[in-house]
């Protein structure tokens, strides 16, 4: 993936201030968290650590063999991302995990 965005970074428009842009460059920031989160389809310590961490890095992976609660986990990431009134971009190799977050 990110050969091909390096292939059309000339004709793609990224503003400095996107993850995309952090991510094609190389410059993955620190961010600052409030640590008020919500868990509105619950978590264990393993994911609610995902979670943190989410909200602490431009880019996060979250990764796992099928049943550890990934999508889960990325759900509680997206609930508390649209509290704050941001968007979010959910991308995977695989349509039926995309599937089972839309």
């Amino acid at each position: 993936m990110v050969e091909n965005v390096d292939r059309q970074m000339g004709t793609l428009s990224l503003s400095p201030a996107t993850a995309l842009h952090a991510y094609c460059k190389g410059q993955h920031g620190k961010l600052e968290s409030s640590g008020n989160f919500i868990f509105p389809f619950g978590l264990n310590e393993s994911q609610l650590q995902a979670v943190e961490q989410a909200f602490l890095s431009q880019i996060s992976v979250i990764e796992g063999p099928p049943g550890t609660g990934k999508t889960q986990t990325i759900l509680n990431i997206i609930a508390n991302i649209l509290l704050q009134g941001k968007t979010v971009a959910v991308v995977s190799n695989n349509n039926s995990a995309v599937e089972n977050v839309y």
